[in-house]
């Protein structure tokens, strides 16, 4: 276990501290009281549909960021249920979009953020409205990876 946690952690250094506590143990509690893993298979087609809603190449690449350090692409538990956010559940998917916080926005708009498009058309919403300021708690990891990305 001890040997897994640090390679963990290497993984995490590597990734610029994108990675989040669900790298680290690959696992998560659910608000059910049980272990679940994330679904990483669904990240190539999770990248394609977050492309398909923002095209441009720059802005893409910035909010893909944004994806791999709150979710680390996975919008779902392998179980099918939605990701939930590890200090606080009612961060739902791909994004983390706080549902409590936007549940009346949600709603009246009509999207479903549990299924992954939903998640990023309401990601684009909320970026159209706030900018960035909706994923500020992970700002320290997202511009770290833009840099990255800037100096190819």
């Amino acid at each position: 276990m001890r040997m897994k946690l640090m390679h963990a952690q290497i993984l995490c250094a590597i990734w610029l501290g994108a990675c989040t506590y669900l790298l680290k143990t690959n696992n998560i509690r659910h608000h059910s009281g049980l272990r679940l893993k994330p679904d990483f298979s669904e990240v190539p087609k999770n990248k394609e549909i977050v492309r398909s809603y923002f095209p441009d190449p720059i802005e893409f690449e910035h909010m893909w960021n944004i994806v791999l350090c709150e979710s680390s692409g996975a919008q779902h538990f392998m179980d099918g249920s939605t990701l939930e956010g590890i200090k606080n559940p009612g961060d739902k998917g791909i994004f983390q979009i706080n549902e409590p916080v936007h549940y009346e926005m949600i709603r009246s708009i009509g999207y479903n953020i549990h299924i992954t498009e939903g998640n990023v058309a309401f990601a684009k919403h909320l970026r159209e409205l706030y900018g960035d300021k909706p994923w500020n708690s992970s700002r320290g990891c997202w511009e770290k990876r833009d840099a990255l990305v800037a100096n190819k």
